[in-house]
C-alpha cells in the first residue's frame, strides 16, 4: 500500500441520527464531521457536502470522479427509497388532511416516499392507501377492488399478454385531479390502466 494513501469510510447510520462522515489516512488520524438532522432531504444534502470538504481535497483525477459519481448515486436512491415512520414523525398537514378525509379512522402505518407520505388503513372494509404531500395536498387514494371489478378490457388484455398467469391484487387509482387508473398485480409487477382500460405501462412491483 503506498505511504500516502487515504482510504474513505462513510457511515450513515439512520434518519433522525448522528450521522458520521471521515477520512482516515493509514496513521489513523481522521478529520471528523458530526450532524444531527430531522430532514432526510437536507441531511442527504449535509451528507453530500461534508463529502466534498473533508474527501474531495485529498483526492485528484480519477479518484475524484468515482467518489463523486458514488455519492450522487447513494444520495439519489436513499432519497428515492421507501421508509417506515413514526406517527410522530408526520407533519401535523399529513396527519390533519388524512383525518379530514377519513375522520375517525385508524392509520394502519406511514411511509415516506420521494418526499411524501403514504397512509394505509381499512376503510369500509376495502384497503386503501393516500398518498400526501408534506403541505396536506392528497395527491392518490388507492382503494383495492376485486379483479372481477376491473374493466372488461384490462381483464382480456391480461388474459392475452400475460397468458396463464392469474392476477393477485387489483386496485382502482383516483389522481389529485380526479383522474382514473387501474392496477394490476401480476406475478411481482403492477400493470396500469387508464380509466377506459388502455394499458398504459407495467413495473417491478
Amino acid at each position: 500500500m503506498e505511504k500516502n494513501r487515504k482510504v474513505f469510510r462513510i457511515y450513515t447510520i439512520r434518519p433522525n441520527s448522528l450521522n458520521k462522515i471521515y477520512c482516515e489516512n493509514r496513521n489513523n488520524q481522521a478529520k471528523e464531521g458530526y450532524f444531527h438532522i430531522d430532514s432526510l432531504c437536507i441531511r442527504l444534502f449535509l451528507e453530500t457536502a461534508l463529502i466534498y470538504m473533508v474527501a474531495l481535497p485529498k483526492l485528484k483525477g480519477k479518484n475524484m470522479k468515482k467518489l463523486m459519481v458514488m455519492v450522487l448515486a447513494i444520495a439519489s436512491f436513499s432519497y428515492a427509497q421507501a421508509q417506515k415512520v413514526k406517527e410522530a414523525e408526520v407533519p401535523t398537514e399529513v396527519k390533519a388532511a388524512f383525518a379530514k378525509q377519513y375522520p375517525g379512522t385508524k392509520a394502519g402505518g406511514w411511509v415516506k416516499e420521494n418526499g411524501n407520505y403514504e397512509v394505509e388503513f381499512d376503510y369500509k372494509k376495502a384497503e386503501m392507501t393516500l398518498v400526501i404531500d408534506p403541505k396536506g395536498t392528497v395527491l392518490e387514494t388507492e382503494t383495492e377492488i376485486k379483479v372481477s371489478e376491473l374493466p372488461k378490457t384490462v381483464l382480456d388484455y391480461c388474459a392475452s399478454k400475460y397468458v396463464g398467469k392469474k392476477i393477485k391484487e387489483a386496485s382502482r387509482i383516483v389522481g389529485a385531479a380526479g383522474e382514473v387508473t387501474y392496477e394490476a398485480e401480476i406475478e411481482k409487477m403492477d400493470v396500469l390502466f387508464d380509466a377506459n382500460g388502455n394499458f398504459l405501462k407495467e413495473s417491478k412491483d
